[in-house]
């Protein structure tokens, strides 16, 4: 008898588990691995393994759309097979792209973030569709490793931005800095400069300029600058900046070490003053209403309460016009040694 009444609960045991009824079978699934955005078109990239997932191959659609859904359907019906952003990699976007579509596709992103919360973004010197079918990637990588590589690594000044930075961005009161990435001749991708993305306009720096942009967003992460006495590194250690909501003046510490070869009695003065002008350029872009140093923040940390804030920023006549308003000062401390 009680051999009986095992068997029963076993098997209600069993019809009581739950299960994934609904489950697409990964073999029907068509997995995008980065996405490719232009003003008139929306071009993926697909990405299928083999079972040891070491095999990657690579397929690219494009279609006339501004809608990564639409773009979603057009790919399962063309391969019939059910298109899926949940491993999606990368965002890239072609340079002459407004600021509305950075908007609109950075939100349907966003929206979905949990599944894929480290989805980088990057903008295109060439079309993306081309850079698609150009780009070499090793069958043991990923697109997203490779981008990651490029833009993590720890000799190279570049930026990196989420898609979820960028919907901040165009958004709300943080800007964008976006990389800008080209292929080089032996078709891998290279980094070539940065934009600020405001919710209203973008603005373009090159590469020079981009180093210090880096510097500046990243400790313990060399940069290398070309001077006329040599190739020097540089390395940020710390950064303070304070705000003085009485006579919005800002008060800029940066301390620096340094690393060259061939070393240059004049060295120190000379980073030092390529430096702090760079930092100068960078701030002053907030006259034209480009926040690329992140001067905002600093201002935010002044107050309390949002009450204290929308005072003080209908004082000034907004945010833009209070960072117009805005006078630094710029202290770099240099010395030379190693990391």
């Amino acid at each position: 008898m009680m051999k009986k009444y095992i068997l029963i609960a076993a098997v209600l045991s069993i019809l009581f588990i739950p299960g994934c009824y609904d489950m697409t079978d990964i073999e029907n699934v068509k997995s995008i691995s980065a996405i490719g955005v232009s003003k008139s078109s929306i071009t993926f990239c697909t990405v299928t393994t083999t079972p040891d997932e070491k095999i990657y191959g690579f397929d690219v659609y494009e279609f006339e759309t501004d809608n990564i859904y639409d773009g979603l359907n057009e790919i399962s019906l063309t391969t019939g097979k059910e298109a899926s952003i949940s491993h999606l990699e990368a965002v890239l976007f072609e340079k002459d792209c407004p600021v509305e579509i950075y908007k609109s596709i950075s939100s349907v992103v966003a929206a979905g973030i949990e599944s894929h919360p480290k989805v980088m973004t990057a903008i295109s010197e060439i079309p993306v569709k081309e850079l698609f079918e150009s780009i070499n990637i090793p069958s043991d990588t990923s697109l997203y490793k490779i981008i990651s590589d490029v833009l993590n690594d720890k000799f190279v000044s570049v930026t990196e931005c989420s898609m979820l930075d960028l919907y901040y961005g165009t958004n709300f009161s943080k800007d964008a800095v976006v990389p800008v990435i080209r292929l080089n001749d032996d078709k891998n991708i290279e980094h070539c400069g940065c934009a600020c993305i405001t919710n209203n306009d973008i603005m373009f720096f090159n590469k020079d300029i981009t180093k210090t942009i880096n510097l500046l967003s990243h400790k313990n992460k060399p940069v290398f600058y070309e001077l006329p006495f040599g190739d020097v590194a540089v390395n940020m250690i710390n950064l303070k900046a304070k705000f003085d909501k009485d006579t919005n003046f800002l008060m800029i510490d940066v301390d620096l070490i340094y690393n060259l070869a061939n070393h240059d009695k004049d060295a120190e003065r000379k980073i030092t003053d390529r430096i702090k002008s760079d930092i100068a350029k960078i701030i002053d872009y907030k006259d034209m209403g480009y926040d690329v140093f992140n001067i905002y923040k600093y201002v935010l940390k002044q107050f309390y309460t949002e009450k204290e804030l929308k005072e003080f920023l209908n004082k000034n006549g907004g945010r833009e016009n209070l960072l117009k308003s805005i006078n630094y000062n710029i202290d770099v401390g240099i010395k030379r040694g190693d990391f």
